[in-house]
């Protein structure tokens, strides 16, 4: 199945990186999309997300697309 998770930045893959773990884990394929700028995140942040997709390949981060 393939799963679309939103979210406003990436801060929240500490609340939901278990669970995004254990989706991937079972075979789903997500999209996990984050509506704010990369750049503007602590680097402990981004480096838990760069973890998190080389561990698990089915998880892949998108930029959301901007509100309007």
């Amino acid at each position: 199945m393939k799963i679309l998770f939103v979210m406003r930045n990436l801060l929240y893959l500490r609340n939901y990186g278990s669970t995004l773990r254990l989706l991937a884990g079972q075979g789903h394929e997500i999209v996990v999309a984050y509506e704010s700028a990369r750049n503007l995140l602590p680097p402990e942040i981004e480096q838990a997300a760069e973890a998190l997709v080389a561990e698990q390949p089915r998880i892949r981060l998108e930029r959301a697309a901007e509100r309007q």
